[in-house]
C-alpha cells in the first residue's frame, strides 16, 4: 500500500426493528464520540473520506468531512457483510454474527459469505490505491467487515470472531506501509 489508512467503524446505532439495518440511525453520543475525533493530528492529516454507502457510515464521518471541507465519497464496497433483513434479538445476532466469522465459505441466513465480503473490500482498497498515491484516506465502514480484514493483514483469521466481540463503535486503525500501525480493536 502506497496510502496511509485510517479505518473507522461508525458510531453506536438505535435499533429499530421496523427497518433494515443499513438505514438505522446513530445514538446522540455517537457524534459526541466522533466530535473528539476532530482532535486527533492524524484526522487533521486527512486527504480523502471514504465511506460504505450505509446511513451509519455516511452519518459517522459528516462531522469530520465538514470539519476538514472534504467531500463524502460512497462506495459500495465498504458496506458490511450482507445479510438478512430479518431483525434478530441480541442472542440470535451473536449467533449469525459467530457463524459468519467461522465458516468463512457459507452464506449465513441467506447473506453474504465473508470469505465474499472480505474479497469485495479488498477490491474496494486496491480500487482507492489505483487512484491515490501518498495520501492519507479515512474508511468509514462496519465492524464486522473491519474484523475480517484487519484479522486477515494480521494473519489472526482464526480469531476473526474474538476480535469483533472485542470491537467497539467509533474504534479506529491504522495500516500504513501494508503493517498494522494501529490496530481497530
Amino acid at each position: 500500500m502506497k496510502n496511509t489508512y485510517i479505518f473507522l467503524r461508525h458510531g453506536e446505532t438505535i435499533k429499530d426493528p421496523t427497518i433494515h439495518p443499513k438505514e438505522w440511525k446513530l445514538t446522540p453520543e455517537a457524534l459526541t464520540v466522533i466530535n473528539k475525533y476532530l482532535d486527533l493530528d492524524i484526522i487533521k492529516q486527512v486527504n480523502y473520506i471514504y465511506s460504505s454507502t450505509e446511513n451509519k457510515s455516511v452519518t459517522t464521518l459528516k462531522p469530520i468531512a465538514t470539519f476538514l471541507s472534504k467531500k463524502i465519497i460512497e462506495v459500495s464496497n465498504f458496506v458490511e457483510i450482507g445479510r438478512s433483513p430479518k431483525f434478530l434479538s441480541d442472542k440470535e445476532f451473536l449467533i449469525q454474527k459467530k457463524r459468519q466469522l467461522t465458516e468463512y465459505q457459507t452464506e449465513v441466513d441467506g447473506g453474504e459469505s465473508a470469505e465474499h465480503a472480505l474479497n469485495r473490500f479488498k477490491e474496494g482498497i486496491e480500487q482507492i490505491e489505483k487512484t491515490h498515491s501518498e495520501q492519507m484516506i479515512l474508511i468509514g465502514t462496519h465492524g464486522t467487515i473491519l474484523s475480517l480484514y484487519f484479522a486477515n493483514i494480521l494473519n489472526q483469521m482464526d480469531q476473526t470472531y474474538e476480535r469483533w466481540s472485542k470491537l467497539p463503535f467509533c474504534a479506529y486503525g491504522v495500516i500504513r506501509n501494508d503493517k498494522v500501525e494501529k490496530d481497530i480493536i
